[in-house]
């Protein structure tokens, strides 16, 4: 007889396992990547495509800090939007600067486990445990996790999208 599984164990292994399915998605991105492709600019948003993958992974790369606040009850940089806005897009400008696909590979490495550790950690009283963030509104532990995978795919979709309008 096989011990039913509480709902903290499978929300767990499906963020598990869509995170898993985004980090391969964006390494068999990158791996496709031409270097003529990184200076291609998004409609959407006018990134270049090097300047949407290093948002992702500078993204990925919060998330463990993002979850640590929203456990606590706590807002994470959560400011208006008319701000983080030219400040995301100047960072993620001045990173993508001196970034290779390689690095960027490391680093989304790195930040998927940072990730993975956190969420074998939380408990399952702390799923809907929340704050404001990203001047976003109010976000959930667990929202902060499946947005993860999704915020991911979302770019991907779109330097796709770039690379055929080429």
């Amino acid at each position: 007889m096989t011990m039913p599984t509480n709902d903290g164990d499978s929300r767990r292994s499906e963020i598990r396992a869509s995170l898993d399915d985004a980090r391969t998605a964006f390494q068999e991105l990158l791996k496709a990547l031409a270097h003529e492709d990184l200076g291609l600019r998004q409609s959407r948003s006018d990134w270049t495509v090097l300047e949407a993958a290093v948002h992702i992974v500078s993204s990925l790369e919060r998330t463990p800090a993002l979850i640590g606040a929203l456990r606590r009850g706590k807002d994470y940089l959560n400011v208006p939007m008319p701000v983080a806005e030219p400040a995301k897009r100047l960072i993620t400008w001045s990173l993508a600067r001196f970034a290779t696909r390689e690095a960027l590979a490391r680093r989304f490495d790195a930040a998927h486990a940072a990730i993975v550790v956190v969420l074998a950690t939380i408990g399952d009283e702390e799923w809907a445990r929340s704050g404001r963030a990203y001047g976003e509104g109010t976000w959930s532990v667990e929202r902060a996790f499946r947005h993860q995978a999704d915020h991911v795919h979302e770019h991907i979709h779109q330097i796709r999208l770039a690379q055929q309008a080429r």
